[in-house]
């Protein structure tokens, strides 16, 4: 079978692999090829041509059309090089004959081409990351490659709940974010499971455009490891694991439940309460209790005032302006000045 042959075959039967109902793309609807072009195809061709530096990183090309005369005509074995690796792109090769090579080396290995494989994994993340603040959209994206029911996709899905809450996001202009795979090996293999281990750098810089300005910083470099399963012939991330830089992030409000008993409690169980959330490093629920309990109009103004420069600080450590030392020595300084108010509860 000559080699362009081979490779249109294959790739069919890989946009197979990741279509919902598992069918081949002959069969798809012309609004099922306008979609898949449209949200998923040239969006990864483009974040990975980002990514890997691939010239001057113009936004691809490619049309119903063509997609048509490939898949669901006999004109499929004219499509150039340039077609060709724009699929293999998408896949997260290099080129075309990175494509195949590695297509090959699955029939007789584990994981084919290892960076190759986790490089389209982290094109899945980053574009989920993407998406905010399209949830749905973002589980689409996701479940490509990772496992709904594994706590990597949960983990991630998190992220981009939170942060659609609190209004963030990674696509205004000239945002910097992007991810480096520097190194990826199999560790071990078994059955229908692998694990992977990756040296890997991300940015993240999410922003707000309601405050228009940058909210978090994640700029990191570390070692990762991947727990993967081979779902229906496909390999998948169940979970990963890696350290974290330490960072405040507070959560995104005080629970229903610490809302509730704090309103139920008054006198000197309302202080113990306080001394308690602090002591336990919760400073925003201790400033939740304060301007919800306190009486006097100026000791409630100056807790928001507080509050105001807590949220700064808060700012500064997340966008790495001062140091982890430096946020909790000041983070200390804002509890004392909380405790200096208990007599007033």
């Amino acid at each position: 079978m000559p080699i362009y042959t081979i490779f249109w075959e294959r790739v069919a039967e890989d946009l197979k692999n990741e279509h919902s109902d598992n069918q081949h793309p002959y069969e798809w609807k012309k609004s099922e090829i306008e979609s898949f072009i449209r949200d998923s195809f040239l969006l990864r061709i483009y974040n990975y041509l980002k990514t890997n530096k691939k010239g001057g990183i113009q936004a691809p090309s490619f049309t119903y059309y063509t997609f048509r005369r490939i898949f669901k005509t006999k004109e499929k074995y004219n499509a150039g090089p340039y077609t060709q690796n724009l699929f293999a792109w998408y896949f997260g090769y290099a080129d075309a004959d990175m494509y195949l090579s590695a297509e090959r080396a699955s029939k007789y290995s584990g994981p084919a081409s290892i960076s190759a494989l986790i490089n389209q994994y982290m094109q899945v993340e980053f574009n989920a990351y993407l998406s905010v603040p399209e949830i749905n959209t973002a589980k689409k994206i996701l479940t490509e490659y990772f496992i709904p029911e594994g706590p990597a996709y949960k983990k991630v899905i998190g992220v981009i709940q939170n942060q659609t809450t609190r209004g963030w996001v990674i696509t205004n202009p000239n945002n910097p974010s992007a991810y480096e795979i520097i190194d990826a090996k199999i560790k071990e293999t078994f059955n229908n499971k692998a694990i992977i281990e990756t040296h890997e750098h991300w940015v993240l810089k999410w922003y707000s455009h309601s405050e228009s300005n940058y909210k978090f910083s994640y700029n990191n470099t570390n070692y990762q490891s991947y727990i993967l399963k081979k779902v229906n012939g496909q390999w998948k991330i169940w979970s990963n694991s890696y350290p974290t830089n330490e960072k405040y992030l507070p959560p995104l409000e005080v629970s229903s439940e610490l809302k509730a008993q704090i309103h139920q409690i008054s006198g000197l169980e309302c202080r113990n309460f306080l001394e308690k959330m602090i002591e336990e490093g919760k400073t925003m629920v201790a400033f939740y209790l304060l301007k919800a309990k306190l009486k006097d109009g100026v000791i409630k103004n100056k807790v928001i005032v507080l509050k105001s420069q807590f949220d700064h600080l808060i700012d500064r450590i997340n966008n790495e302006r001062i140091s982890i030392e430096e946020f909790y020595t000041k983070k200390g300084e804002f509890d004392l000045k909380l405790l200096d108010l208990l007599d007033s509860l």
